[in-house]
């Protein structure tokens, strides 16, 4: 029994934290407008590209991926396990009770111990503010450098490369014969 209950203290200590964040930001209103427009500029954390790969090769469940684009742009494509969370909706306060949750369950289910978000949108722009956001919230997050821009250029370059090779054979083979 003692065992099982040590098992337990830390993930409730965690629900307890995340409770008591929720309720400062729920009923104290840290999102208000003119809260944001007043709290100075600071630099907002940044993650390139090569960063986040390396993170998801890794352990996809040591964070959560947030994609702040509009519905069709993730539609038309996003990155593997990534959340569609609106900016509007971050902006609402909607969506940082989605996220919020998806935390908590993450924690009860043993996923993630330290909350870590990275933030996605096109070009960085959108997710910049949301990271802003989350964090007058409590929620610590990352901006992905460049954005989904980046993604695809780098995926790209991946698969040229190989596209390349086989090009420069099937145009020497004739040559060589």
């Amino acid at each position: 029994m003692k065992a099982f209950t040590r098992s337990l203290q830390p993930r409730l200590t965690i629900a307890f934290t995340v409770c008591c964040r929720f309720l400062f930001y729920r009923f104290l209103g840290i999102l208000s407008s003119r809260h944001s427009q007043a709290t100075p500029q600071k630099t907002i954390p940044q993650m390139s590209v090569a960063h986040l790969k390396q993170l998801l090769q890794e352990d996809r469940h040591r964070f959560l991926l947030i994609d702040v684009r509009f519905p069709q742009e993730y539609e038309a494509g996003h990155i593997s396990g990534a959340m569609l969370v609106p900016l509007t909706e971050i902006q609402q306060g909607t969506g940082i009770e989605r996220i919020w949750q998806t935390l908590t369950d993450r924690w009860q289910a043993g996923f993630i111990t330290d909350p870590r978000l990275i933030v996605v949108c096109t070009a960085g722009v959108r997710s910049a503010k949301a990271v802003r956001l989350l964090e007058e919230a409590g929620l610590p997050g990352v901006n992905l450098l460049g954005g989904m821009q980046s993604w695809q250029a780098s995926t790209q370059k991946q698969k040229f490369p190989s596209l390349l090779s086989r090009q420069t054979q099937n145009f020497a083979s004739p040559l060589n014969s």
